[in-house]
């Protein structure tokens, strides 16, 4: 049996994916639980500026954090999930940290001489150290070896258990503005804790097999998630970047507004993207199987379902649960999560065709569409911004999900014809070969 076997490929039934499915749905729920309960209690400890100036900070830490991702929480987890042999396990892990280790140090520098050099940030550079302290240790967080292994579980797990440790310690350590570097440091610590505990349990397991990585399987990681990379970069310019230019061209008051709503949102995407990365080994193993049609079916109705789930619950319930969610002053973030939420229910449709392109090792096509939408999108956002604060970067960010799903239709129709075509090819010159050989004189006529 092989490792691809042995992973989270087997037991490809909807029973099966379905408990795979809730299970580390629960522990994405459990995992944004903590900034949906921290949100609150920092709009009331610190203040709609301080939380402003948090959530640019944050931001700003967070393309670190899609930088080092790079693209291998989706292409070294298909390796594992998809490797032929076990021994092929240590050179995933090793060349998969050392390009992460390679970016993480480029990304460092270059945040840490900017912020230096910009007087409106320099006194925040304390902040900006420790958070990428933090980022450097969450980086190493195995989430896509634990996916690629089928150990669902234990993923949920650490999750859930790192984040309440940090919810711990935030509620007792973080009281007013003055303690911003602490309410920073909550922020990222929970994968911290997540990376340090995931890396336990599978030196335990004995899945933790290191050997000295090679430039060529470095390269190799580099090459294979390189698309995904530029796909990811335009996805982070539709998403942690709105608020970097929101607070630049609107300020923190409505940056705070906008952040509130987006949170809020990026709560359900962030489980419902958990569920999409565990699926993409079971989606890897059913593209071009016949006799999978039942698995592509019970994944493709969790995705759209968990999507249209959380947008018409924020739609319908942020009236009601915003104004006691985050007490008097952010009533201005009600109609901005609503909007939040019609842009979730949309990005259930780009959600599942990136799967299936994922799954079809369709990188390229991926980062062409991502890309596209987001150039499109960053023209929009910075006019947006200027003019209308929150709600322009608000609609902004509405219109481009409707783009990006647009686009991704647009591209695997494309996609099944060009396929159609040629099967079609095949079969023709298959059909044309057996008649020719039907009608050839066999080599005994010829000699009789």
């Amino acid at each position: 049996m092989t490792g691809a076997d042995r992973s989270a490929g087997k037991n490809d039934n909807p029973g099966r994916i379905s408990t795979d499915a809730v299970v580390v749905a629960l522990g994405y729920l459990t995992s944004f639980g903590y900034p949906l309960v921290a949100l609150p209690f920092l709009a009331r400890a610190i203040g709609a500026e301080a939380l402003g100036l948090l959530i640019v900070t944050q931001a700003v830490l967070q393309i670190v954090v899609h930088i080092c991702d790079y693209g291998f929480s989706v292409s070294a987890l298909r390796r594992v999930a998809v490797r032929n042999r076990d021994d092929e396990l240590s050179e995933i892990i090793a060349s998969t940290l050392t390009a992460k280790a390679v970016l993480l140090g480029g990304s460092a520098v270059v945040v840490l001489a900017v912020v230096a050099a910009v007087p409106g940030l320099r006194h925040l550079l304390g902040i900006f150290v420790i958070g990428l302290v933090l980022v450097a240790i969450g980086t190493a967080f195995p989430s896509w070896l634990l996916q690629g292994l089928g150990r669902f579980t234990e993923f949920s797990l650490v999750l859930a258990a790192s984040r309440l440790l940090a919810l711990i310690g935030l509620l007792l350590t973080v009281s007013g503005p003055e303690d911003l570097p602490w309410a920073l440091a909550w922020q990222f610590l929970p994968l911290a804790l997540a990376a340090v505990i995931g890396w336990g349990l599978l030196a335990r397991t004995g899945h933790l097999r290191w050997q000295r990585p090679t430039r060529a399987s470095v390269r190799f990681a580099f090459a294979d998630g390189g698309h995904l990379f530029v796909g990811h970069i335009a996805l982070m310019s539709m998403g942690a970047v709105n608020s970097v230019i929101l607070g630049a061209l609107a300020g923190p008051v409505q940056t705070a507004y906008f952040g509130i709503a987006e949170r809020l949102s990026n709560a359900g995407r962030g489980i419902m993207g958990g569920v999409q990365d565990a699926m993409l080994p079971r989606m890897s193993h059913a593209v071009g199987n016949p006799n999978a049609a039942s698995v592509r079916r019970t994944i493709t109705a969790g995705i759209i379902g968990g999507y249209l789930l959380g947008g018409l619950g924020l739609i319908i319930f942020a009236p009601v649960l915003l104004p006691w969610y985050l007490g008097p002053g952010y009533e201005a973030a009600v109609p901005l999560a609503q909007l939040a939420g019609a842009t979730l229910c949309v990005a259930g449709g780009s959600a599942l065709f990136n799967l299936r392109a994922a799954a079809a090792h369709r990188f390229r096509a991926i980062a062409a569409v991502t890309s596209a939408t987001a150039v499109i999108h960053l023209l929009a956002l910075i006019p947006a911004s200027a003019l209308f604060g929150a709600w322009g970067a608000a609609f902004t960010v509405l219109g481009s999900e409707v783009l990006l799903c647009l686009t991704f239709s647009i591209d695997a129709s494309r996609h099944r014809r060009r396929q159609a075509a040629e099967e079609s090819e095949v079969h023709s010159t298959d059909a044309k070969g057996e008649s020719w050989s039907a009608t050839r004189p066999s080599q005994s006529s010829r000699q009789r």
